[in-house]
């Protein structure tokens, strides 16, 4: 493993999504349903600009070993039917939320800085972007198995349809984070700029999470 890659994994440890206030009580089943849907309408600007973070990285890519492990990810999120977008709003739907609703809601300040966050890191250096993508696709499994659970344990949701977008990334970013890894290893990444790119995103991550959480009290 890189001194690169080893730091990434302490930053991503450190401000892991699962140990945020808003996924804990997802777990434990004190979030309100109200605030979950709320969520579903918000985070879809994220998964929804998730492919272009994707697009860009890869335009700008002039390895054709990483520009063939991103197309394979882009693909992976728009060239299927459904797509992952398409899948979220599945998820939405299941949860009571129209899928107009979810399409048309305008996101919170802090929901459209974690979107042009991870669209500045998509425009950097190869290296540094697929760091961002990593910092994100490390911790998905984790999360969307946590996610499941919760669903299936606290808010009675069962169905396939509405738990498939989290079934897909359980799976899908075990290997994504995997081949980021590689490139991160192989590539020449400066350390220190690719941790600044880690609490770029990081922070980001946790702020976007803070501001739906905050719903839940308002």
């Amino acid at each position: 493993m890189s001194s690169t890659v080893s730091i990434l994994n302490e930053k991503i440890a450190a401000k892991h999504l699962l140990k945020h206030p808003f996924y804990v009580a997802w777990t434990n089943g004190t979030l309100p349903i109200e605030n979950l849907r709320h969520y579903a309408q918000q985070y879809f600007a994220h998964v929804r600009a998730f492919p272009a973070y994707l697009s860009e990285a890869h335009c700008r890519c002039t390895n054709l070993e990483t520009r063939q492990v991103i197309a394979t990810n882009l693909a992976e999120e728009e060239a299927t039917a459904p797509t992952h977008p398409q899948l979220w709003l599945d998820f939405a739907a299941g949860l009571g939320v129209t899928r107009e609703s979810v399409l048309n809601a305008t996101p919170g300040p802090r929901m459209a800085a974690l979107v042009e966050a991870y669209r500045a890191v998509a425009r950097m250096d190869t290296g540094l972007a697929v760091a961002g993508l990593y910092c994100y696709e490390k911790q998905i499994p984790a999360v969307a198995t946590a996610k499941i659970s919760g669903l299936e344990a606290n808010y009675g949701v069962h169905d396939d349809a509405t738990l498939r977008y989290f079934k897909v990334h359980e799976l899908a970013d075990v290997e994504h984070s995997a081949q980021w890894e590689a490139v991160l290893t192989s590539a020449e990444v400066d350390p220190r700029e690719a941790a600044e790119v880690a609490d770029r995103t990081l922070d980001a991550l946790w702020s976007a999470l803070d501001e739906v959480y905050e719903n839940r009290c308002a």
